[in-house]
């Protein structure tokens, strides 16, 4: 049947038989039915919710493609599939602008060799309910492919199995679902370097690399988020292997973010030149070496050797152990950067914004340089009682008890005139604050603001060298 306009069905059914075709035009269901038997879609418009209800519909898509869209004939359309169905596109094509529910299923490309389906960036398919497979020979996601069934009992998991798979787009587990991309050729995963797409995996849940091989290399963007949260790939002997046994790289063009108080407990060597964010978990490695962008907030309990940058950017990311390297460390506005060890005097470390507190644990040895300390900021020195803090030549900050030295901070700036009050910051240590002198204030005061300033940015991440200026103040 070629179809030059619309079909509109208001009362009874239709039924697609094996051997049948319609071809053009637009299909609407306002009362009535379509019962698909087998039957083909040839370059046809669904405007409304295309629904295979019945138990076993099965149903090809031709050549010329399907296009799914609202009952008006515009915005995205919806695709819902049921138990037993099978869906089989034929021939390179590419679905999209449509939402994807999958339930017990088959969703099909084309097994001919040569041809490719491409599920289109403004594509979201679902796995609603029970076991769903999706195969072919080809094909390449660039929109959101999200396993969330929670019916647990109906043994939910999305397999992705075509003969080659690309992940340009986005591919979840959440709710309790697994995913498992167990293509034979999965071309973002070469050499156990995991490159392109997004791989997210929500408290819970399960995704699962089929390859018999270690994922070693994060090149992708990553996200485990909450407790329970797996991702997985298989040993040659078939044994489920978790990625903190496997992964030793971030690369640059990597990212690894560890949310919802996302733990990652290893016992072998990371080495970031990507960007790690942590969510409030706490992060431990055999060693840490950092080249590239930590920043969130929690705990890292493994000495880092920073080349790179690493900020706390909102409430409070602990160092527990010593750093040593030639990068830089931020406190954010209002965020806490507590470092309870060491740090190296080739370090630099920054307050952005006011409001930010660098908590010392072992102030006698924290070397590094300290830049932009101005008022509103504070430095804690945590279980160190002190009665005085003096600036002497080479921007050095004394801090005494009673007359002794308890520690030496170095700082960067034109500190001329700027008065430093010490306080108990009522747990056994003190707190440092800055009062800017009458220059640095009119200085401030005569500055233009840097609109957007927000600090790190992916596209320059390194820290500024110390600028000469005054503290923050505001002219009265």
């Amino acid at each position: 049947m070629n179809l030059d306009a619309s079909l509109t069905l208001k009362s009874g059914q239709l039924f697609l038989g094996f051997g049948s075709t319609i071809s053009g035009g637009t299909l609407r269901a306002e009362g009535g039915k379509f019962i698909w038997g087998n039957g083909t879609l040839d370059g046809v418009t669904c405007a409304g919710a295309l629904n295979m209800k019945r138990a076993s519909s099965n149903l090809n898509i031709g050549p010329d493609g399907l296009i799914l869209t609202g009952r008006d004939g515009t915005g995205p359309g919806t695709l819902n599939m049921f138990h037993q169905g099978q869906l089989e596109f034929h021939g390179t094509q590419t679905l999209d602008t449509a939402t994807v529910n999958l339930r017990g299923c088959n969703f099909f490309a084309d097994f001919e060799t040569g041809t490719t389906l491409i599920l289109g960036s403004k594509l979201t398919i679902n796995h609603a309910c029970s076991p769903v497979i999706i195969d072919g020979a080809n094909i390449v996601n660039r929109g959101t492919i999200n396993a969330d069934d929670n019916k647990v009992d109906t043994g939910p998991i999305l397999q992705i199995s075509a003969r080659e798979f690309t992940n340009q787009g986005t591919v979840t587990a959440s709710n309790g679902d697994s995913l498992h991309l167990y293509s034979p050729v999965f071309t973002n995963f070469i050499g156990g370097t995991l490159t392109g797409g997004r791989y997210e995996v929500e408290a819970n849940s399960t995704l699962a690399l089929g390859q018999s091989e270690a994922l070693a290399t994060d090149d992708a963007v990553i996200t485990l988020s909450g407790v329970g949260s797996v991702f997985q790939g298989f040993s040659s002997s078939g044994q489920a292997v978790a990625i903190e046994s496997t992964l030793t790289t971030i690369g640059a063009a990597g990212t690894l973010k560890l949310l919802a108080s996302r733990d990652w407990a290893s016992t072998l060597s990371m080495t970031n030149s990507g960007l790690l964010v942590l969510g409030g978990g706490t992060f431990a490695a055999g060693a840490l070496a950092n080249d590239g962008v930590i920043r969130g907030r929690g705990v890292i309990d493994v000495a880092i050797a920073d080349a790179g940058f690493i900020v706390a950017a909102s409430r409070t990311l602990d160092l527990t152990q010593a750093i040593s390297g030639n990068g830089g460390l931020q406190v954010n506005a209002r965020a806490i950067l507590k470092v309870e060890a060491s740090a190296s005097a080739s370090l630099t470390s920054t307050f952005n914004g006011v409001g930010g507190t660098l908590k010392l644990g072992d102030a006698a040895d924290f070397a590094a340089t300290i830049a932009g300390f101005a008022a509103g900021d504070t430095i804690d020195l945590l279980g160190l009682a002190a009665d005085s803090a003096t600036l002497q030549a080479g921007d050095q900050l004394v801090v005494k008890n009673g007359g002794q030295t308890i520690a030496t901070l170095q700082l960067s700036g034109d500190y001329g005139g700027a008065a430093f009050a010490v306080a108990s910051d009522g747990h056994g240590g003190s707190n440092i604050t800055v009062t800017a002198g009458l220059l640095a204030q009119a200085m401030a005061s005569m500055a233009p603001a840097t609109a957007g300033h927000t600090g790190y940015s992916p596209e320059a991440w390194r820290p500024h060298p110390a600028m000469l200026a005054g503290p923050r103040a505001m002219m009265a």
